[in-house]
């Protein structure tokens, strides 16, 4: 059975608060979630490349069995990771790309401290954190440069991006998904536009992308990662898509589906020749 828990935070992990208390934007202590973190799956050595994982859970929940599990496989194949804990509803956008943009620049601005080469941040979501990392890969996220907090001064913008069944399209393609109406304000200037839908938003300076879905994906059209496969591939920029045949939605690691588990494989050969 796939495990549906919530991820959360696990002390012995050394889990990192990506800011201090009493300086989340936006935060509301009613709404009962931790401060947004950073949990660190960190390989020896230095100017690693690293994986941010998001898991997804429709925005309502982040889901364990798209968490650790996903790091420590990306370990595995040579790449750091960490797990990042967003928050989500009842908190509407945008504060999900706040937190998930904070990760980056958090992460960008200690790269040494991590063994982390700065300019290899790689952004990992599944589902609605595919929809997340996407949001937050397709444009904006300078920095502050006269900030008085570091982190802020860094860019937010990774370096690739890997989107797992993720929902690109709310509009056109979220099947069962959750509606935009509930979690968007009510006018859509070009920022909440890009958070809708942030394939209308690939240009030629899109960071590369490595996408995969199920073609009987019950809860994501796979026109979403269609789509953005068209607009990477329209724009020049490098891209590769796997759409598998068979497997449910949040199929994850697919350890169980042998002809679906080797898409970390293939993901990692994709960020390897690209010098990650």
């Amino acid at each position: 059975m796939v495990n549906y828990a919530v991820w959360k935070r696990y002390p012995e992990l050394n889990p990192i608060d990506l800011w201090a208390e009493g300086e989340v934007p936006e935060y509301c202590a009613e709404y009962g979630q931790d401060v947004p973190f950073i949990t660190p799956f960190l390989l020896p050595g230095k100017d690693n490349a690293v994986v941010m994982v998001i898991p997804g859970g429709g925005y309502e929940a982040k889901a364990a069995h798209e968490s650790r599990n996903i790091a420590e496989r990306m370990n595995a194949l040579g790449f750091s990771a960490f797990v990042l804990d967003y928050r989500v509803a009842p908190y509407p956008f945008p504060v999900p790309q706040l937190d998930a943009q904070r990760a980056v620049r958090y992460v960008r601005c200690h790269a040494g401290e991590f063994g982390i080469d700065p300019n290899k941040i790689i952004v990992m979501g599944f589902s609605a954190g595919g929809h997340l990392s996407a949001s937050i890969s397709v444009k904006g996220g300078e920095g502050t440069p006269e900030a008085e907090d570091p982190v802020e001064r860094e860019s937010a913008r990774p370096n690739a991006m890997v989107l797992c069944y993720a929902v690109l399209n709310m509009a056109n393609h979220a099947r069962q998904f959750v509606t935009p109406e509930s979690f968007l304000p009510a006018y859509l200037d070009e920022y909440y536009q890009q958070v809708l839908n942030p394939t209308q938003f690939v240009d030629a300076h899109t960071i590369p992308a490595f996408l995969w879905q199920t073609s009987d994906d019950q809860m994501v059209d796979p026109h979403n990662s269609l789509e953005m496969y068209s607009a990477l591939q329209k724009h020049g920029v490098p891209v590769e898509m796997h759409l598998y045949r068979h497997g449910h939605h949040g199929v994850n690691l697919a350890l169980e589906l042998e002809s679906i588990n080797t898409w970390t494989t293939l993901c990692a050969q994709f960020l390897r020749q690209l010098g990650f």
